[in-house]
């Protein structure tokens, strides 16, 4: 976690109390926790991503509970990480327009110990399914699924990956040639430097 930013404000002054703001290293990402007390007419907070800390984009809006006077938390999980560090703020935005920024805080990516396939989710699935790995070093990958038979399906990644970090792919069910397979059970393969991990996956239609 590293959060030495200080949280700082533009001019408008919203009738809210931002108390704190921090991150850190989730399983699936970066987690995003902030604290509040007194929302008075807060519509909610947007949070923007930045990989430089200063070109910022909004990934997420999360609705503040209307007039409360009491501490509130709220937290936010941005699973579209890679093996880079990352920036986040807050805009922090009024019923009636108004908004203001907070600091920025930044969040450190974790380096593996080791190779690791992760359990595909949603399984079973119809309409996709993410596939989750994490690398300990650089090297070449491969990702590919098979069936029960052993017969090759579709390649889901093949590269040299040059840092270490965790990884993630999607497939939506189609072999190479973008066709959807049969309902049944699939095997993910992940091969690394050596390393071979198996999962299995059901699609269903």
């Amino acid at each position: 976690v590293d959060a030495d930013f200080p949280i700082t404000s533009q001019s408008v002054t919203l009738p809210v109390e931002l108390t704190s703001f921090s991150v850190e290293n989730s399983d699936g990402g970066f987690r995003l926790i902030w604290n509040v007390m007194d929302e008075v007419n807060v519509l909610g907070y947007e949070v923007q991503k930045s990989l430089n800390g200063k070109s910022f984009e909004p990934i997420e809006f999360i609705h503040a509970t209307q007039n409360n006077l009491e501490a509130k938390q709220y937290s936010f999980v941005d699973e579209n990480t890679g093996p880079e560090n990352a920036f986040y703020r807050l805009r922090i935005v009024d019923t009636d327009g108004s908004e203001e920024l907070s600091g920025v805080v930044k969040a450190v990516a974790s380096v593996p110990q080791d190779f690791q396939l992760a359990n595909p989710y949603p399984n079973p699935f119809n309409n996709g399914t993410r596939i989750e790995y994490q690398l300990p070093q650089a090297g070449e990958i491969n990702l590919s699924i098979f069936n029960t038979n052993g017969q090759f399906i579709k390649t889901l990644s093949q590269d040299y990956v040059s840092s270490p970090g965790h990884y993630y792919a999607q497939w939506d069910g189609t072999n190479d040639f973008g066709t959807a397979v049969s309902t049944g059970m699939y095997m993910v393969v992940l091969r690394a430097e050596g390393f071979r991990q198996v999962k299995k996956v059901i699609y269903t239609k």
